[in-house]
């Protein structure tokens, strides 16, 4: 897409890697999409969304059963306004990329293994799977710290005593 960067009065084209970057005029009906939390940038009438878009598109679609319109519509985005057509196409490139990135799969460093699994939201076998394999790396180095704090006192208590005795 080309677009006349309003800082700079220059012809640009605008790709998914510098949509955030470039200052472009907004259609007026998507200037209130500006604040929502899944839109990286908007460039004349196309909306560039961020990576937790496709993500929560995915879920809704997988494990919620949501339509594509639905999952949109779910995510703050008003079909009656935006039409229905671009919320297919979220859809379907949202669970294109699904296909082809690992990123929509549970993985281990998502997760905060210091946080308690009554603390966490309801979570799938595979998103479960990566918490607890989080949690065991948490509390394993915990563990370790633990261990060490013997040695740690004992160092400190004699670095203090030696400070004393002078």
């Amino acid at each position: 897409m080309l677009a006349k960067d309003l800082i700079t009065g220059k012809e640009v084209e605008i790709t998914e890697e510098n949509a955030g970057y470039v200052m472009t005029e907004i259609a007026p009906v998507l200037v209130p999409y500006l604040d929502n939390e899944f839109v990286k940038a908007i460039h004349g009438d196309k909306i560039f969304y961020n990576d937790d878009f496709y993500a929560a598109m995915v879920k809704l679609i997988r494990d919620e059963g949501k339509s594509y319109v639905e999952a949109y519509q779910a995510l703050g985005f008003d079909v009656n306004v935006l039409g229905t057509n671009r919320a297919n196409q979220a859809g379907k490139n949202a669970m294109k990329q699904a296909e082809k990135d690992t990123s929509f799969t549970a993985r281990v460093a998502s997760y905060d293994g210091s946080v308690p699994l009554d603390k966490m939201p309801k979570l799938d076998e595979k998103e479960q799977m990566a918490y607890l394999t989080s949690r065991v790396l948490y509390l394993e180095s915990m563990l370790e710290i633990q261990k060490k704090i013997p040695s740690i006192l004992a160092e400190s208590a004699t670095t203090s005593k030696a400070k004393t005795q002078r």
